[in-house]
């Protein structure tokens, strides 16, 4: 009977082990889980930041090179006017000097 007893013992403390490692492995294993949400989350968002900037920089770049472009046409509008009026100002000094 006394060792009856025992075994009984032995196996009830037996399945509350087992139960206590079922449940910090499943506790692990669940926090492992979250972990590697979480992970991929954070990863995700610091891509998302990442791709937002990028965009941005290209737009400021595309700007710039617009910007750029108008300037070389207008610069080159601005030297034929400057060309205009050199050679006007050639023939009227031209005349001054026949009237003189």
């Amino acid at each position: 009977m006394i060792q009856s007893l025992a075994d009984a013992a032995s196996d009830e403390h037996s399945w509350s082990i087992d139960g206590m490692v079922w449940t910090f492995g499943s506790l692990i294993v669940s926090l492992l889980f979250v972990a590697v949400i979480a992970w991929y989350a954070v990863a995700r968002s610091r891509m998302k930041v990442a791709l937002s900037k990028e965009s941005n920089y290209r737009e400021l770049a595309d700007g710039a090179t617009d910007a750029q472009y108008q300037t070389s046409a207008k610069l080159t509008d601005i030297g034929k006017q400057l060309a205009e009026m050199s050679g006007r100002l050639t023939s009227l000094e031209r005349i001054l000097r026949e009237v003189e």
